[in-house]
Protein backbone atom coordinates (compact mmCIF):
# COMPACT_ATOMS: atom_id res chain seq x y z
CA UNK A 1 0.00 0.00 0.00
CA UNK A 2 1.21 3.76 -0.67
CA UNK A 3 0.59 6.46 1.34
CA UNK A 4 1.68 9.87 0.19
CA UNK A 5 2.56 12.26 2.27
CA UNK A 6 3.75 15.85 2.49
CA UNK A 7 5.71 18.58 4.80
CA UNK A 8 4.21 21.55 5.04
CA UNK A 9 5.69 24.69 6.47
CA UNK A 10 7.22 22.39 9.44
CA UNK A 11 4.66 20.24 9.57
CA UNK A 12 3.37 16.38 8.65
CA UNK A 13 0.38 15.68 6.73
CA UNK A 14 -1.30 12.27 7.31
CA UNK A 15 -4.03 10.88 5.22
CA UNK A 16 -7.35 10.30 7.07
CA UNK A 17 -7.44 6.35 5.33
CA UNK A 18 -3.72 6.13 6.78
CA UNK A 19 -5.35 7.12 10.53
CA UNK A 20 -8.29 4.73 10.35
CA UNK A 21 -5.98 1.86 9.48
CA UNK A 22 -3.02 2.68 11.56
CA UNK A 23 -4.24 4.42 14.67
CA UNK A 24 -1.44 4.18 16.63
CA UNK A 25 0.98 5.82 13.95
CA UNK A 26 3.17 8.15 14.48
CA UNK A 27 5.04 10.55 12.10
CA UNK A 28 7.79 12.74 13.28
CA UNK A 29 9.73 15.25 11.11
CA UNK A 30 13.22 15.07 11.22
CA UNK A 31 13.33 19.07 11.32
CA UNK A 32 16.54 19.87 9.02
CA UNK A 33 16.49 19.68 5.45
CA UNK A 34 17.42 16.21 4.07
CA UNK A 35 16.78 15.09 8.09
CA UNK A 36 13.90 12.68 7.13
CA UNK A 37 11.02 11.28 9.18
CA UNK A 38 10.94 8.56 11.75
CA UNK A 39 8.08 6.08 11.93
CA UNK A 40 7.10 4.33 14.87
CA UNK A 41 3.78 2.14 15.53
CA UNK A 42 2.54 -0.28 18.25
CA UNK A 43 0.50 -3.03 17.82
CA UNK A 44 1.80 -3.77 13.90
CA UNK A 45 4.85 -5.20 12.85
CA UNK A 46 6.39 -2.85 9.87
CA UNK A 47 8.80 -4.36 7.69
CA UNK A 48 10.25 -2.62 4.07
CA UNK A 49 10.09 1.23 5.22
CA UNK A 50 11.43 3.47 3.04
CA UNK A 51 10.99 6.91 1.61
CA UNK A 52 12.13 8.48 -1.23
CA UNK A 53 12.38 12.48 -1.27
CA UNK A 54 11.73 13.94 -4.57
CA UNK A 55 12.08 16.99 -4.69
CA UNK A 56 13.36 19.91 -1.44
CA UNK A 57 10.83 22.93 -1.99
CA UNK A 58 9.16 25.04 0.86
CA UNK A 59 6.36 21.83 0.85
CA UNK A 60 8.41 18.68 -0.20
CA UNK A 61 6.68 15.79 -1.01
CA UNK A 62 7.59 12.53 0.76
CA UNK A 63 6.48 8.81 -0.77
CA UNK A 64 6.10 6.25 1.95
CA UNK A 65 5.62 2.43 1.20
CA UNK A 66 4.57 0.88 4.13
CA UNK A 67 3.94 -3.61 4.10
CA UNK A 68 3.02 -5.04 6.64
CA UNK A 69 3.91 -8.95 7.06
CA UNK A 70 1.68 -10.60 9.91
CA UNK A 71 4.11 -14.15 9.72
CA UNK A 72 7.29 -12.28 10.30
CA UNK A 73 8.12 -11.29 13.97
CA UNK A 74 10.37 -8.95 15.39
CA UNK A 75 14.48 -9.56 15.90
CA UNK A 76 15.35 -11.07 18.89
CA UNK A 77 17.53 -9.31 21.41
CA UNK A 78 20.27 -11.02 23.30
CA UNK A 79 20.77 -10.72 26.76
CA UNK A 80 22.54 -12.35 29.55
CA UNK A 81 24.81 -14.96 27.88
CA UNK A 82 22.28 -17.41 26.62
CA UNK A 83 18.56 -17.94 24.89
CA UNK A 84 16.28 -20.87 25.82
CA UNK A 85 13.31 -21.20 24.25
CA UNK A 86 11.32 -24.39 25.12
CA UNK A 87 7.81 -23.30 22.55
CA UNK A 88 5.18 -23.91 25.22
CA UNK A 89 3.29 -20.85 24.72
CA UNK A 90 3.39 -21.32 21.14
CA UNK A 91 -0.75 -21.16 21.48
CA UNK A 92 -0.64 -17.32 21.70
CA UNK A 93 1.91 -17.40 18.63
CA UNK A 94 5.35 -17.69 17.52
CA UNK A 95 8.46 -16.15 20.01
CA UNK A 96 9.66 -13.11 19.39
CA UNK A 97 12.63 -13.48 16.32
CA UNK A 98 10.77 -16.79 15.09
CA UNK A 99 9.29 -17.15 11.57
CA UNK A 100 8.04 -19.86 9.61
CA UNK A 101 8.80 -20.35 5.88
CA UNK A 102 7.85 -22.04 2.74
CA UNK A 103 10.38 -21.99 -0.81
CA UNK A 104 13.65 -21.66 1.31
CA UNK A 105 16.78 -22.08 -0.71
CA UNK A 106 20.22 -22.36 -0.46
CA UNK A 107 20.46 -18.76 -1.21
CA UNK A 108 17.14 -17.34 0.01
CA UNK A 109 14.94 -17.09 3.06
CA UNK A 110 11.92 -18.11 1.31
CA UNK A 111 8.61 -17.14 2.13
CA UNK A 112 7.11 -16.25 5.18
CA UNK A 113 4.14 -18.35 6.33
CA UNK A 114 1.35 -18.54 8.88
CA UNK A 115 2.03 -20.76 11.97
CA UNK A 116 -0.71 -22.62 12.71
CA UNK A 117 -1.60 -22.00 16.44
CA UNK A 118 -4.17 -24.71 17.74
CA UNK A 119 -2.99 -27.65 18.77
CA UNK A 120 -2.60 -30.45 16.51
CA UNK A 121 -1.90 -33.93 16.86
CA UNK A 122 1.08 -35.44 15.55
CA UNK A 123 -1.15 -37.51 12.76
CA UNK A 124 -2.83 -34.88 11.02
CA UNK A 125 -2.08 -34.50 7.23
CA UNK A 126 -2.88 -31.65 6.31
CA UNK A 127 0.53 -29.00 5.25
CA UNK A 128 1.07 -27.02 7.94
CA UNK A 129 3.68 -26.04 10.36
CA UNK A 130 1.63 -25.96 13.68
CA UNK A 131 1.46 -26.50 17.55
CA UNK A 132 2.05 -30.04 18.48
CA UNK A 133 2.96 -31.79 21.29
CA UNK A 134 6.14 -32.06 22.62
CA UNK A 135 8.12 -35.69 22.60
CA UNK A 136 9.89 -35.11 25.37
CA UNK A 137 7.84 -36.99 28.42
CA UNK A 138 5.25 -38.39 25.71
CA UNK A 139 4.80 -41.61 24.00
CA UNK A 140 4.31 -42.54 20.53
CA UNK A 141 0.70 -44.30 21.46
CA UNK A 142 -0.68 -41.10 23.39
CA UNK A 143 -4.21 -39.97 21.85
CA UNK A 144 -4.69 -36.67 20.29
CA UNK A 145 -6.19 -35.66 23.46
CA UNK A 146 -3.41 -36.49 25.28
CA UNK A 147 -1.43 -34.40 22.96
CA UNK A 148 -3.83 -31.30 23.38
CA UNK A 149 -3.73 -31.29 27.18
CA UNK A 150 0.01 -31.76 26.93
CA UNK A 151 1.44 -28.45 28.45
CA UNK A 152 5.43 -29.18 26.95
CA UNK A 153 4.90 -28.51 23.42
CA UNK A 154 6.81 -28.13 19.81
CA UNK A 155 6.18 -26.11 17.32
CA UNK A 156 6.41 -28.68 14.03
CA UNK A 157 5.21 -29.28 10.35
CA UNK A 158 4.50 -31.66 8.29
CA UNK A 159 5.16 -31.51 4.67
CA UNK A 160 3.00 -32.63 1.72
CA UNK A 161 3.76 -32.66 -1.68
CA UNK A 162 2.69 -29.19 -2.55
CA UNK A 163 3.59 -27.63 0.88
CA UNK A 164 7.26 -27.60 2.21
CA UNK A 165 9.11 -30.27 0.33
CA UNK A 166 11.27 -29.12 -0.35
CA UNK A 167 12.23 -25.75 1.30
CA UNK A 168 10.38 -25.54 4.67
CA UNK A 169 12.38 -24.09 7.47
CA UNK A 170 11.76 -22.62 11.11
CA UNK A 171 13.95 -19.57 11.27
CA UNK A 172 15.32 -17.44 14.16
CA UNK A 173 16.48 -13.83 13.67
CA UNK A 174 18.68 -12.14 15.63
CA UNK A 175 18.94 -8.23 15.77
CA UNK A 176 22.96 -8.13 16.28
CA UNK A 177 25.55 -10.00 18.36
CA UNK A 178 27.25 -7.23 19.16
CA UNK A 179 29.99 -7.69 21.92
CA UNK A 180 29.06 -11.59 21.96
CA UNK A 181 31.41 -14.65 20.71
CA UNK A 182 31.55 -18.51 20.87
CA UNK A 183 28.02 -19.55 19.99
CA UNK A 184 26.85 -22.96 19.86
CA UNK A 185 23.00 -24.59 19.80
CA UNK A 186 21.35 -27.27 21.20
CA UNK A 187 18.13 -28.29 20.29
CA UNK A 188 16.24 -31.12 19.94
CA UNK A 189 14.98 -32.85 16.91
CA UNK A 190 11.85 -34.64 17.04
CA UNK A 191 9.93 -37.38 15.27
CA UNK A 192 6.44 -37.11 15.55
CA UNK A 193 4.68 -39.13 13.33
CA UNK A 194 6.89 -41.36 11.28
CA UNK A 195 6.15 -42.46 7.73
CA UNK A 196 7.41 -43.94 4.56
CA UNK A 197 9.56 -41.02 3.33
CA UNK A 198 12.37 -39.62 4.41
CA UNK A 199 13.46 -35.74 4.90
CA UNK A 200 17.02 -34.10 5.91
CA UNK A 201 16.61 -31.18 7.91
CA UNK A 202 19.87 -29.01 8.26
CA UNK A 203 21.00 -26.11 10.88
CA UNK A 204 22.18 -23.29 9.39
CA UNK A 205 23.23 -19.77 10.12
CA UNK A 206 23.80 -16.92 8.04
CA UNK A 207 24.74 -13.29 8.65
CA UNK A 208 22.80 -11.79 5.12
CA UNK A 209 20.09 -14.12 4.86
CA UNK A 210 21.43 -15.16 1.23
CA UNK A 211 24.88 -17.27 1.97
CA UNK A 212 24.28 -19.53 4.69
CA UNK A 213 26.51 -22.18 6.35
CA UNK A 214 25.34 -25.71 7.25
CA UNK A 215 26.69 -26.39 11.10
CA UNK A 216 24.81 -30.08 10.69
CA UNK A 217 22.43 -32.26 9.57
CA UNK A 218 19.80 -34.39 11.02
CA UNK A 219 18.47 -37.06 9.06
CA UNK A 220 15.62 -39.07 9.32
CA UNK A 221 16.18 -41.78 11.92
CA UNK A 222 13.10 -43.76 10.89
CA UNK A 223 11.57 -44.05 14.39
CA UNK A 224 9.74 -41.56 16.60
CA UNK A 225 11.19 -39.66 19.24
CA UNK A 226 13.46 -36.78 20.71
CA UNK A 227 17.24 -36.41 19.32
CA UNK A 228 19.30 -34.44 21.20
CA UNK A 229 22.09 -32.22 19.19
CA UNK A 230 24.86 -29.77 19.62
CA UNK A 231 26.02 -27.74 17.13
CA UNK A 232 29.35 -24.99 17.29
CA UNK A 233 29.28 -21.84 14.95
CA UNK A 234 33.16 -21.21 15.79
CA UNK A 235 33.74 -17.47 15.03
CA UNK A 236 31.19 -17.01 12.34
CA UNK A 237 28.26 -15.39 14.33
CA UNK A 238 30.86 -13.35 16.72
CA UNK A 239 29.95 -9.44 17.25
CA UNK A 240 28.28 -8.93 14.16
CA UNK A 241 26.45 -5.54 14.39
CA UNK A 242 23.82 -6.72 11.59
CA UNK A 243 21.29 -9.15 11.85
CA UNK A 244 21.75 -13.08 11.94
CA UNK A 245 19.93 -15.59 11.36
CA UNK A 246 19.69 -19.04 12.27
CA UNK A 247 17.42 -21.89 10.76
CA UNK A 248 17.02 -25.39 10.47
CA UNK A 249 15.44 -26.23 6.84
CA UNK A 250 14.54 -29.24 4.19
CA UNK A 251 16.84 -28.17 1.40
CA UNK A 252 16.02 -31.07 -0.93
CA UNK A 253 13.29 -32.90 -1.17
CA UNK A 254 12.00 -36.49 0.52
CA UNK A 255 13.10 -39.70 -0.42
CA UNK A 256 11.23 -42.65 -1.34
CA UNK A 257 7.43 -43.11 -1.18
CA UNK A 258 4.60 -42.55 0.39
CA UNK A 259 3.34 -40.05 3.44
CA UNK A 260 5.54 -37.40 4.86
CA UNK A 261 6.18 -37.50 8.68
CA UNK A 262 5.46 -34.87 11.01
CA UNK A 263 8.95 -33.08 12.19
CA UNK A 264 9.42 -31.10 14.69
CA UNK A 265 11.82 -29.24 17.25
CA UNK A 266 12.34 -28.02 21.15
CA UNK A 267 13.97 -27.06 23.91
CA UNK A 268 16.05 -24.44 21.71
CA UNK A 269 19.39 -23.50 23.41
CA UNK A 270 21.77 -20.99 21.88
CA UNK A 271 24.59 -19.96 24.21
CA UNK A 272 27.81 -17.80 24.15
CA UNK A 273 30.89 -15.77 25.81
CA UNK A 274 30.78 -12.14 26.68
CA UNK A 275 32.80 -9.50 25.41
CA UNK A 276 35.65 -10.51 23.54
CA UNK A 277 39.10 -9.49 23.93
CA UNK A 278 40.34 -6.17 21.09
CA UNK A 279 43.13 -7.07 19.27
CA UNK A 280 45.72 -5.39 17.36
CA UNK A 281 48.32 -6.65 15.16
CA UNK A 282 51.06 -4.70 13.21
CA UNK A 283 53.45 -5.83 10.75
CA UNK A 284 56.16 -4.09 9.09
CA UNK A 285 58.40 -1.08 10.92
CA UNK A 286 59.33 2.45 10.33
CA UNK A 287 61.69 2.81 12.38
CA UNK A 288 65.76 4.12 11.70
CA UNK A 289 64.66 6.56 9.23
CA UNK A 290 67.15 9.08 8.78
CA UNK A 291 67.00 12.32 6.99
CA UNK A 292 68.89 16.09 7.79
CA UNK A 293 66.34 18.75 8.95
CA UNK A 294 63.86 19.72 6.44
CA UNK A 295 64.43 17.23 4.45
CA UNK A 296 62.28 13.75 3.58
CA UNK A 297 63.31 10.78 4.46
CA UNK A 298 63.14 7.72 2.72
CA UNK A 299 59.06 5.87 2.86
CA UNK A 300 58.67 3.00 5.44
CA UNK A 301 55.26 0.85 5.59
CA UNK A 302 53.61 -1.08 7.77
CA UNK A 303 50.46 -2.78 8.41
CA UNK A 304 47.84 -2.87 11.26
CA UNK A 305 45.04 -4.91 11.70
CA UNK A 306 42.82 -5.83 14.78
CA UNK A 307 39.07 -6.92 15.60
CA UNK A 308 36.86 -6.34 18.32
CA UNK A 309 38.05 -3.20 18.58
CA UNK A 310 36.20 -0.34 20.55
CA UNK A 311 37.83 3.02 19.88
CA UNK A 312 39.57 4.06 16.60
CA UNK A 313 42.96 3.30 16.12
CA UNK A 314 46.04 6.32 16.60
CA UNK A 315 49.10 6.22 15.01
CA UNK A 316 51.94 8.59 15.95
CA UNK A 317 55.15 9.21 14.64
CA UNK A 318 58.14 10.07 17.47
CA UNK A 319 60.78 11.75 16.25
CA UNK A 320 64.42 10.83 17.25
CA UNK A 321 65.82 13.59 20.09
Amino acid sequence: MGVNLQRDNGGMFMSRTLQKLFSNLVLSDGGERGGGCGLQATGYRISNFEFRISKWLPSAALALTLALTGAAQAQLTLTGTNYVQNFDSVASGLPSGWSVRTNATSSTRGTAVTFATTAAAWNSTTGSFRNSSSATGSTSADASTVQSANTNRAIAMRQTGSYGDPGAAFELEIGNTTGKNGFSLQIKHQMLDVQTRSTAWSVQHSTNGTSWTTAGTFSDPGAWGSTNATYNFGAALDNVSTPVYIRIVALSGSTSTGSRDTYGIDDFTLAWSGTPTPFVSATGSVSGLFAPLNTASEAGTFSVSGAYLTQNLTVKATLAP
